[in-house]
């Protein structure tokens, strides 16, 4: 019992370790920022590939490419 909560534990810290900071841009404002990731996270989306994993990577791909392409950086 004592193990798989230690695990539960690591896992969870390990995530929050690696989740990327949130975007930012000079001079967006919120609402700005919530259309623009609407759009991105459509655009995203559409992408079709053969595999879960080649298409949540292709996804994440197009994604931050559109977020950089408006002006975002993290």
């Amino acid at each position: 019992m004592k193990k798989s909560i230690v695990v539960l534990v690591v896992v969870l810290l390990s995530a929050c370790a690696t989740m990327p900071k949130s975007w930012q841009h000079d001079s967006a404002s919120r609402d700005r920022y919530q259309a623009d990731q609407a759009d991105c996270m459509a655009m995203a989306n559409s992408a079709k590939t053969g595999t879960i994993a080649g298409a949540a990577h292709e996804i994440d791909a197009i994604y931050e490419s559109c977020m950089r392409g408006k002006g975002y950086y993290r």
